[in-house]
């Protein structure tokens, strides 16, 4: 399931202006993920973080969200492309 081409030219203008990113080299990310996980509030991310309040609401609204999409009909775009 994606985006229709207007969607995802919505969202790459969206995460330009609010989304950022970083990253540092460590032989064992995950351990490094699980103690940010606890320290800091991520609500998006929900593997190892059950410990947050709106993990359960999030989960919830994803897979309503999922079954939503599913009963929808494929989005034709008549071979439209993401500028």
């Amino acid at each position: 399931m994606t985006f229709t081409h207007l969607g995802e030219q919505w969202l790459d203008s969206w995460m330009e202006e609010h989304a950022f990113v970083s990253w540092i080299v460590h032989p064992e990310p995950w351990h490094v993920e699980q103690n940010m996980l606890k320290q800091f509030n991520f609500p998006l991310n929900l593997q190892d973080n059950g410990h947050r309040a709106f993990t359960k609401d999030l989960s919830f609204l994803r897979q309503k969200a999922n079954e939503n999409a599913r009963e929808q009909p494929i989005a034709n775009e008549g071979n439209q492309r993401r500028s």
